[in-house]
Formats: structure tokens, sequence, C-alpha cells
């Protein structure tokens, strides 16, 4: 278990809230955030945070080797099936065998964000949470 800072975006009446953080010192699987220099993660209130407070947090890295296959390897691995497919289905069908391939692999594309998604959607609540340890005081 890892630990790093951020600041208290929201606070929910169930004990949870949503910090902000650099995702620079994160790392959590099929993060939809990959773009953005900040991040939003939700996190366990252990002590009463409130909003705007600069606290400090714990980052579970449970099943990150699993994460980490499923959300890079699994892509790949849809989008070159589906390559081949579309190399065999448009071979088939009198097309260029190159040209099929192509299309195969982008037709793969959406199919493959749609299973890191539905991954993502299926881990999140199964997963552990973050949890709020402790206040930090800015310098």
């Amino acid at each position: 278990m890892r630990t790093n800072t951020g600041t208290v975006e929201a606070v929910f009446p169930d004990g949870t809230a949503k910090i902000q953080t650099n995702r620079n010192s994160l790392y959590s699987p099929c993060s939809t955030s990959m773009c953005k220099d900040n991040v939003v993660i939700d996190a366990v209130n252990l002590i009463g945070a409130k909003k705007g407070e600069y606290v400090e947090f714990t980052i579970p890295d449970d099943n990150m080797v699993a994460g980490a296959v499923l959300c890079f390897g699994l892509p790949l691995l849809l989008m070159l099936v589906c390559a081949a497919a579309g190399r065999y289905i448009g071979v088939g069908y009198g097309y260029d065998a190159q040209n099929s391939a192509i299309c195969g692999f982008l037709a793969g594309i959406p199919l493959a964000v749609t299973a890191i998604k539905t991954y993502d959607l299926m881990m999140k609540p199964k997963g552990p949470k973050s949890e709020i340890i402790k206040l930090v005081e800015e310098d």
C-alpha cells in the first residue's frame, strides 16, 4: 500500500470523498484519465476531512499485475484477433488481404475500448478503495 497527497474536492454523506491529485504518482488499471495532469479518485473519508483540505491517502496496489495485463494485453489481443478475422473474411469476399486486415484492426479498437470500460466498471465496486488517513499542512 502506497500513499499520496491531494485536495478534497467533494465530501459525501456515505463517508466517501473525491480527491484531486496528480496522476504522475498514481497507477490504476484502465484509468480513464490518461491524458489529464490531475485525476479525481474516490476515497473512504476515515478522518472526516472537509472540502478544500489537503490530505494524505492510501493507494491500494492489489491486483496491479492482473489489471495491467487486462488493460494493456487484452486490447492488443482483441485488435490482433480482429485484424486476423478481417483478413480472413475480406479475402473470402475477394478483397485485398492487407486492407482487410487493417479494417479488421480498426474495427477491433471500439471492441477493445468497450472491454476496458466494462472491466473498469466491474472492478470499481469490488476493488479496495483508497482511504484518507491524515490532514497535511500546506507550506
